[in-house]
């Protein structure tokens, strides 16, 4: 008989993190699910890991295919379920006890098409960033929660029954996690009746694709977990900084048209909230560079960056943006070049050297 809900994992080469990864899994305080785990052509002993704890937890199905990428593992891993859920886990983070009983609860409870969750972001030094899931658009949804680490093995449901507020989510970036893939739980027969999968050859957004191809495909029934049940693991706390620039402007920019597009195509009337979104992305960026960088890597990357187009429009139009003042002057600031971006490095660093004292 099919397990409720199959796990899909793809690795490559994750003979160091895997074992960690499967063993979150085996720790489930719900027991009825199938593990998935699609090698995407690891040239390290991940095989040997994975085949030695398989023996012992028949749960726990090997599957080896040539390397394409973590979209096309996933999809190998689709075709290889048979449960009547689906989630999926990275190769090198973690689920916390209770994720499975209490998302699949989530979903029986409500008869949704798909659960998410919130996330915490874990680095080297185990400092932990809660990233609560998303939240609060209309009457019927309690705007306003904290959630905390003591709370992450709780769990309180908030209910959408309508795939356009979940696509307004996506728009204002409220709470975290509307595009991971990882965080969510999904009825496998709603992405095969509409045929959704990842797209292949895609280097970014992969994820935030998919949901988007799953939510306007039908007008999806969503139940949204307040719990952190995804433990994300980074290298360093600021990693952003570490992505090669030319693949971070081009991951904002499609990021950017495609809230822009969901925007158009709803006539959801948020295009000068997308742009505010821009303009706190750049400020972020610019943070991250001034604690992390030397002068001369920070002009050189920021500037690479505010060259883009969704950049250059959102600078137009920042005094007609809904930032906060004090936002809206770090953002001017850096609009002015050399000068300007200096001119915010100093003053972030005047201001973390007075905080320490």
């Amino acid at each position: 008989m099919p397990a409720c809900i199959s796990i899909i994992l793809p690795a490559y080469n994750a003979e160091k993190t895997i074992a960690n990864t499967i063993r979150s899994v085996q720790s489930q305080t719900f027991k009825d699910w199938k593990l998935i785990v699609v090698d995407d052509g690891s040239t390290d002993s991940t095989a040997d890991v994975v085949k030695a704890i398989s023996t012992k937890d028949s749960r726990i199905e090997y599957v080896y295919k040539p390397n394409g990428g973590v979209s096309s593992a996933r999809n190998r891993g689709m075709e290889a379920a048979d449960s009547k859920y689906i989630g999926f886990l990275d190769a090198d983070d973690t689920f916390e006890p209770a994720h499975l009983e209490q998302m699949v609860s989530a979903l029986e409870e409500t008869d949704a098409d798909l659960a998410m969750c919130g996330y915490c972001e874990v680095t080297q030094n185990n400092s932990v960033k809660i990233c609560p899931p998303p939240y609060g658009l209309d009457s019927n949804i309690v705007a306003e929660f904290q959630t905390t680490t003591e709370q992450r093995s709780t769990g309180t449901k908030y209910l959408f029954t309508d795939s356009v507020n979940i696509l307004r989510l996506n728009i204002l970036g409220v709470g975290c996690g509307i595009p991971n893939a990882a965080t969510k739980i999904y009825r496998l027969d709603i992405i095969r009746a509409n045929g959704i999968r990842f797209e292949e050859g895609r280097h970014f957004a992969e994820d935030w694709k998919f949901n988007l191809d799953l939510l306007t495909s039908r007008d999806c029934k969503a139940v949204i977990v307040n719990s952190t049940f995804y433990n994300y693991y980074i290298e360093t706390p600021g990693s952003l900084s570490k992505t090669p620039i030319r693949k971070r402007i081009d991951k904002n920019h499609n990021a950017t048209k495609l809230k822009l597009d969901i925007n158009d195509r709803y006539a959801l009337g948020y295009e000068s909230k997308v742009y505010s979104g821009v303009l706190m992305t750049m400020i972020s960026y610019a943070v991250d560079l001034s604690r992390t960088c030397s002068k001369e890597e920070m002009l050189k990357d920021l500037q690479a960056y505010m060259s883009g187009i969704y950049i250059k429009k959102a600078l137009q139009m920042l005094w007609q943006s809904d930032l906060p003042f004090h936002f809206k002057i770090l953002a001017n600031m850096l609009r002015f070049g050399k000068v300007g971006i200096l001119t915010f490095r100093a003053i972030y660093r005047l201001k973390k050297s007075i905080a320490v004292r």
